[in-house]
């Protein structure tokens, strides 16, 4: 910019210097001589004034008295057609009196600025910005004022491009604030879709979700009525979602009243007076599970720009969404565990005195194990009430209750994370660089929080290598880097950088977490991951790395910090590599029929055990129960070739279901027996193989878990076990 401009000042003072060096008696009455040379004089510096860039124009008064030919060609008129008018005539009307006003100064040598801008419009009335600068010589014998004007619409169009994407990025910002900023989207949709307006028009803003084959509007905002409102639901086949999904990328309509491609919604839209509409995909797992959507009245509405900035907060829009629906989802459910919850909540207090682990621990087990003795009863009757009621209600009731009862066993399975007594493994292959991406991505709002509040500058850097195959849980991996990533911000009151690597180590795959925070002192290292150990002095529990721990635990990995008091923190994952590139759970299929049983059941608990029996009697087994476990192994000895299988609780006061399990096999080794606990996510599966058992149900447990256990252990049709 200095050098254009350098050269510029050049131009205009080397046109200066030659009409002010023109000898004087040029202007007088000349012999034929030198009336020659003076034309060829002045012929050469036209040519020379032609050839520079700029335009160049001097006036007398308010008329042009000289213009070069790049002059013509902004005003759009020959030169000798441009002599004698007035300049202000090619001023825009807005500029005109701002114009004149430096002339007018500069006549009167008061004190101007050195350029300025100013709107020139040319003979077919375009518009044109210009940079000019006025410079006072004496041209033909007088006064006048040399012009000097620099055509500037590209540097203009360029600062209106870097503002428009500032007030884009302010915008995106601000968006991630407010999606942040609610756990249900729809109590900030309006809030979120005005932010979108700054920069994008819309006269309706929705967001449609896949339900089966249909298409239900989740939220909608705008100025127009289209019978489309929040809650409807229109078929999915036929629907720009349809297309949306098999596509999995933007779709952007110009104008329905041309060509309307998706019947379904379009005819609705084009009712209300709508013509053209953008539709961006909301991803999960890799999937298209909704949209989000604007609409327009008028044509042409959306183009590349805008596609670019919706599906850049797509991402965020679709956690937010999945976000709001567990959220609904659970704010909709009526159980009949919250008294369950409050006696959790008093147990938590009194964890809280005793920094203990194995009192945690026992104590954890022992409540896991009573509660899905209660959650058994609870959904054993919903199910076996569900299987005879045909009133829509009771259904609906009896469906409440099932579910509840199915969430209170994940409440007891997160109690037994927090005393790390869990060893079930349910996992898929992942790619642990897309887990980090995915945590990072939910960290993001509380940063910009803390900078936009706090101002608080941290800083979060993700160095991921190729992809790293592992077998996990992603929800609770993530869990753990949030927790980690979090505790990192809030060692750092003063700001400071957070670095996320990835790298493989023989058969391991190797994580750390950076950050230039206060450090952890020596003397509490060895105590960051005890159960609701805190430095916190104010909103901390004390169970984030404890979970931590014990998630990574269950994945078979390892969590390790490196620090020292006042130089940051590092803490390492290392999780074993994939050795399947599969789901590791595979549901075994239904054989065509299997054989009826003769069952002996043994569970001390009476409405359990009468639960049990009820169901696998509805399952066309004979069942013979027992409460005390001596008295079935009497039983079983007189008539074992009657029983095809033995159902055994685990955990009864006379007699473990392991003793139980080792007197049948001692018995007839040939009889299948299967455990039903309340401890099912502690126990060993090689442990359990040494001792006779040949199956585990955990409490609570569901008419499809028994049925798919028996089918697994009972001879079917054709003689063979089912696979």
């Amino acid at each position: 910019m200095k050098a254009l401009r350098a050269a510029f000042l050049n131009s205009l003072r080397t046109c200066v210097r030659l009409f002010e060096a023109m000898p004087r008696r040029w202007f007088h009455r000349p012999s034929q001589i030198e009336d020659n040379r003076l034309r060829e004089t002045l012929a050469r510096y036209r040519a020379l004034v032609d050839d520079i860039n700029e335009v160049y124009i001097v006036i007398r008064g308010e008329h042009i008295v000289f213009a070069n030919q790049r002059c013509a060609e902004l005003l759009g008129k020959p030169v000798e057609d441009l002599l004698g008018r007035s300049f202000w005539e090619y001023v825009a009307l807005e500029s005109v009196e701002f114009t004149k006003q430096i002339y007018e100064a500069t006549m009167t040598r008061e004190a101007v600025p050195e350029t300025w801008e100013t709107t020139i419009i040319n003979e077919a009335g375009k518009k044109t910005p210009v940079e000019i600068r006025f410079k006072r010589i004496i041209y033909e014998g007088k006064p006048a004022y040399a012009l000097l004007l620099r055509d500037v619409s590209a540097r203009k169009k360029a600062e209106e491009e870097i503002i428009q994407r500032s007030k884009r990025l302010e915008v995106i910002s601000e968006l991630t604030r407010i999606i942040g900023s609610s756990l249900d989207i729809r109590d900030i949709y309006q809030a979120f879709t005005s932010e979108i307006r700054k920069i994008i028009d819309f006269d309706r803003a929705s967001i449609a979700l896949v339900n089966g084959d249909k298409l239900r509007f989740f939220a909608v905002s705008g100025e127009v009525e289209t019978g489309l409102g929040e809650g409807d639901i229109i078929p999915l086949a036929g629907s720009t979602t349809a297309w949306v999904m098999e596509y999995k990328r933007s779709n952007i309509e110009t104008d329905f009243t041309q060509e309307a491609q998706f019947s379904i919604d379009e005819n609705q839209l084009l009712k209300s007076g709508l013509k053209s509409a953008i539709r961006v995909p909301l991803f999960s797992k890799g999937e298209v599970f909704g949209t989000f959507n604007l609409t327009s009245r008028h044509p042409n509405a959306y183009g590349e720009m805008e596609r670019e900035v919706l599906e850049q907060l797509a991402g965020q829009i679709a956690a937010a969404v999945e976000n709001s629906l567990l959220f609904i989802q659970k704010s909709e459910r009526e159980n009949e565990l919250s008294k369950a919850y409050a006696e959790l909540k008093a147990a938590h207090n009194l964890m809280v005195q005793s920094e203990s682990l194995r009192a945690l621990g026992e104590m954890a087990s022992g409540v896991a194990h009573d509660f899905n003795n209660m959650l058994s009863v609870i959904l054993g009757r919903a199910q076996l009430a569900l299987g005879i009621t045909k009133d829509p209600r009771m259904v609906r009731d009896l469906r409440i209750i099932e579910q509840s009862a199915i969430d209170g066993a994940k409440t007891v399975r997160r109690l037994q994370d927090f005393a790390r007594v869990r060893v079930d493994r349910e996992f898929e292959v992942l790619d642990l660089n897309e887990v980090v991406r995915d945590a990072l991505q939910m960290v993001e709002p509380r940063r910009l929080e803390r900078q936009a509040v706090d101002r608080i500058a941290i800083d979060i850097n993700a160095e991921m290598g190729k992809a790293l195959a592992i077998e996990g849980d992603s929800a609770e991996l993530r869990e753990v880097l949030t927790n980690i990533v979090f505790n990192a911000m809030d060692a750092m009151p003063q700001g400071g950088k957070i670095t996320v690597k990835s790298k493989l180590e023989n058969n391991w795959v190797v994580l750390s977490i950076t950050d230039t925070g206060l450090g952890v002192p020596e003397e509490i290292k060895g105590r960051l991951f005890d159960p609701f150990f805190t430095t916190k002095s104010t909103g901390g529990l004390g169970m984030g790395l404890s979970v931590a721990y014990g998630i990574i635990g269950r994945h078979g990995g390892s969590i390790d910090v490196d620090s020292s008091a006042g130089k940051g923190a590092t803490f390492y994952i290392k999780l074993p590599v994939a050795v399947s590139t599969g789901r590791r759970l595979l549901l075994p299929e239904e054989p065509t029929s299997i054989k009826r049983a003769t069952i002996l059941l043994i569970e001390d608990d009476p409405q359990t055990n009468e639960v049990l029996r009820l169901m696998l009697e509805r399952l066309g087994h004979q069942v013979e129960g027992f409460t005390n476990a001596k008295d079935a192994l009497e039983t079983f000895d007189k008539g074992k070739s009657d029983y095809d299988i033995v159902v055994t609780d685990m955990g009864m006061q006379e007699m473990s279901g392991r003793d139980v399990a080792r007197r049948i096999k001692e018995m007839k080794p040939e009889t299948s027996v299967i455990v039903i606990t309340g401890w099912g996510t502690q126990l060993d599966p090689g442990e359990l193989r040494r001792v006779g058992i040949d199956g585990v149900i955990s409490k609570p447990f569901t008419k499809e878990a028994l049925s798919a256990k028996l089918t697994e252990l009972l001879p079917t049709s054709a003689g063979s076990k089912a696979q």
